[in-house]
């Protein structure tokens, strides 16, 4: 049984109730950085090993920290040889998130352009987000993918891999600012490129002051010159203007400013008179977010007895390519482009779509970039922590209108869904979603904001 509630923004609510599954205890992966393994086995521990966790956690970090330390006369060397390069000034955004998270500090990159005129401004990003820079032509000079360590060693000479790169890419020379949009990644090489880049400025943003956070970032606060601090539950958007507090007058909003329509990025998907495009993008960087295969085509279907002008175009990485032909041989008129679109190409996509249906993603975001009409399915339950890194009160896209479905809680997640593998997500149906993205066309169709959205639960 689900319905539909209203939130501000443009921001409607499917609050999904259905049957639960058990929520099953699933082994961490190796490729997740030790401090999070060490976090996610004390929630479960108590007394004396929660103790040892706890200690092996501080040291660990201790070790890197020192590690990163002695290395500062290798960094002397690097400078030493860099006054040969007269480079300009430099400034360094390091965003070692996700995809989502590069979309959301897009106006934050644009307010340091204009508050830095004349300064060569570097993106630093993971090797996933390659080509991001794409979408910000003019407003970021350089690009740089850092592949941080994956395994537990690899992890602990992250500093020596941080080190390596600044020198190889010269961004240890007159770097005036660099900024970190999430203090979290400093685990992954973000804080250790900004300690080795010796800016006269090194800030960081630090999303909560929870007992969790603070242990896994514990002694990497004195790679900074400052850090900011706000609460968990304010949406991760907004929080990127704390980081720019020494200047209120500066304006950093999101979703304002649409980027322009370029028709020759995506000839081959000219809409055709009367047909409706609904762009899917079914998958997530994480299992516990991903709603099955299955129901995705199961969804496809009905919305194709539905609508049967309508054409469906599925997006994703180019890991993505095998689950995306399952759906495209399960539907018709569906074809899969995944890997095959560049940022800028992705966005014209969308904007040209009537319906935008996805799970919690980034391309989400991208989405949300191009003010679409979108539905987004999220993991997080209701009734969950607001504050959580999954929540779509923290994470959610910011467009109008954006239809948020969240399923019922199982057992044990009812403060926040952390499987490794989906879970709660199971409890949103096929029905659900389908009546969702009806009524996101039909709003999309008549060009209209419905007041009260309706409510299908009695139906």
């Amino acid at each position: 049984m689900g319905g539909w509630s209203q939130s501000g923004s443009g921001r409607r609510a499917l609050t999904v109730h259905s049957g639960g599954l058990k929520n099953k205890t699933v082994a961490a992966s190796f490729i997740d950085h030790p401090a999070n393994v060490v976090l996610r086995s004390m929630r479960t521990s108590s007394g004396s090993k929660k103790r040892v966790l706890l200690l092996s956690l501080a040291w660990f970090a201790f070790l890197q920290v020192v590690l990163a330390w002695l290395c500062l006369p290798l960094w002397l060397l690097v400078r030493w040889l860099g006054h040969r390069r007269q480079t300009a000034k430099q400034i360094l955004i390091i965003s070692m998130g996700g995809i989502g998270d590069d979309v959301l500090a897009i106006p934050f990159i644009k307010t340091l352009r204009r508050r830095y005129p004349g300064r060569t401004i570097i993106l630093i990003i993971r090797p996933i987000a390659a080509g991001f820079a794409e979408l910000l032509p003019g407003e970021v000079d350089r690009e740089l993918p850092y592949r941080y360590g994956l395994t537990p060693t690899a992890r602990f000479f992250e500093p020596l891999r941080a080190l390596w790169f600044v020198a190889r890419h010269g961004l240890a020379i007159n770097t005036e600012l660099a900024a970190v949009s999430n203090w979290g990644p400093d685990v992954c090489g973000a804080g250790f490129i900004a300690f080795f880049s010796r800016a006269t400025r090194r800030i960081a943003f630090a999303a909560g002051v929870s007992a969790e956070k603070k242990a896994r970032n514990c002694l990497y606060d004195t790679f900074y010159t400052s850090l900011r601090h706000a609460p968990a539950e304010i949406h991760e958007a907004k929080k990127l203007a704390i980081l720019l507090q020494d200047d209120r007058k500066e304006r950093v909003a999101f979703g304002t400013e649409v980027p322009d329509h370029n028709p020759t990025l995506l000839p081959v998907l000219e809409r055709r008179s009367g047909t409706a495009r609904m762009v899917l993008a079914p998958f997530t960087g994480h299992p516990r977010k991903n709603w099955p295969i299955d129901r995705w085509i199961a969804v496809t279907r009905e919305l194709c007895l539905l609508h049967p002008e309508a054409e469906f175009v599925i997006i994703g990485g180019p890991d993505d390519g095998i689950a995306a032909e399952a759906i495209t041989r399960a539907c018709q008129r569906t074809r899969s482009l995944c890997g095959k679109l560049s940022f800028p190409e992705i966005v014209e996509a969308v904007r040209t779509s009537w319906v935008f249906v996805g799970g919690d993603t980034g391309l989400t975001h991208l989405a949300a970039y191009a003010q679409a009409n979108i539905v987004v399915l999220f993991s997080h339950p209701i009734g969950g922590s607001p504050g959580h890194c999954s929540s779509p009160d923290r994470f959610g896209p910011i467009a109008d209108p954006v239809t948020v479905i969240q399923p019922k809680p199982n057992p044990g997640c009812a403060v926040a869904c952390e499987a490794l593998k989906p879970c709660c997500i199971l409890n949103i149906s096929v029905r659900e979603v389908a009546l969702a993205v009806e009524s996101a066309l039909a709003c999309s169709l008549s060009d209209t904001r419905p007041g009260s959205p309706k409510n299908y639960a009695v139906q």
